[in-house]
């Protein structure tokens, strides 16, 4: 994903890209396109880029394991800049500082690391979703279980007694 920057003028530009998920080094999990739009702001010694990326992946729910199709999307800025000694002016992972003299940004690796980020670390096919039966393991989604809901662990027994002291 390549946006050419050496003819633009100074302003703002808008981009649709888009790639597939093994071009930018995602793995078999994400199926369809990686869509990426884009608003490029040019000026003197700066390009400021603004992105939204979205995708589709194919995931296991982490309470009934189920696998379960999910919408990831996720913006981003980044600043383009042409001196070095200006870096600490902006977010450091939110700046790269380019040669004055470059024709092209290249930001395949910034796109998919948006998509990883936009990863939920608990991934559930849904809100509800009611997991699995610890004792017969039977996705309550789907089934109920006869299994006895009110088992006690008694090393907790002790302390449950001082929940109720008053």
């Amino acid at each position: 994903m390549k946006i050419n920057v050496s003819k633009i003028s100074e302003g703002i530009h808008e981009y649709g890209l888009s790639a597939e998920p093994a071009e930018i080094g995602l793995d078999n999990q994400f199926h369809s396109t990686v869509h990426v739009a884009i608003r490029l702001e040019k000026r003197n010694r700066q390009i400021h880029l603004k992105g939204h990326v979205e995708t589709t992946a194919q995931f296991q729910c982490d309470r009934c394991i189920d696998e379960f199709e999910m919408q990831i999307g996720k913006s981003y800025e980044m600043f383009y800049i042409t001196e070095e000694s200006e870096r600490n002016l902006y977010e450091p992972d939110e700046v790269q500082v380019i040669s004055s003299d470059v024709n092209e940004i290249d930001i395949s690796e910034d796109v998919r690391q948006m998509v990883l980020l936009a990863i939920p670390q608990k991934l559930l096919c849904k809100e509800t979703c009611a997991g699995l039966c610890p004792h017969c393991g039977r996705n309550l989604n789907r089934d109920r279980c006869t299994c006895a809901r009110e088992e006690v662990d008694p090393r907790w027994d002790k302390l449950r007694g001082l929940m109720n002291y008053q």
